[in-house]
């Protein structure tokens, strides 16, 4: 028993070790947007290169669970009006959506000012083109902004949900 207890312990600390690395690694750009765009969307980072077989789509750093949990909150609150700034210059692509979504996932609550209008900035854009879509399109389109909505949805206390019930 004290052999699986001390194995588990050392790979916990481990994980724990690699996370704080990544975290480092990845808060060292601070307030840059295009360096923080050429990390998430053009180059992957060198300690983050192991996550990238499992997202063949990514060019840039992947949103692997443990590269997503070692952001801190105050960076994450940061790079969510980012994502979506070049979501509205760019467009969705697979990359920008995966990483929305990851970091949707771990926004802390209560949400910053800056937070909440880039959000309302993501629904208006959601729903201007949903409306430019055709029928074909729409469909696919759908099925993506349901994801969205869900976690449009938890934080109705912020009244963002009011935005689509015009869509």
């Amino acid at each position: 028993f004290h052999y699986l207890w001390r194995e588990s312990w050392c790979g916990l600390i481990g994980e724990f070790c690699r996370v704080i690395g990544l975290s480092s690694a990845l808060t060292f750009f601070g307030s840059d947007a295009e360096k923080w765009e050429e990390l998430l969307l053009r180059q992957c980072h060198r300690k983050c290169v192991q996550f990238a077989p499992s997202f063949p789509s990514h060019r840039g750093t992947p949103p692997a669970v443990p590269i997503v949990l070692s952001l801190p909150s105050k960076k994450v609150n940061g790079l969510i009006p980012y994502v979506v700034e070049w979501a509205e210059c760019d467009g969705f692509n697979r990359e920008l959506r995966e990483w929305i979504f990851a970091l949707l996932l771990i926004v802390e609550k209560p949400l910053l000012p800056d937070v909440c209008a880039a959000l309302r900035g993501l629904a208006n854009l959601c729903k201007t083109l949903r409306n430019s879509l055709d029928i074909e399109r729409l469909a696919e389109f759908s099925v993506q902004l349901i994801h969205l909505l869900v976690f449009f949805s938890s934080f109705a206390s912020h009244g963002l949900p009011t935005i689509f019930s015009s869509m």
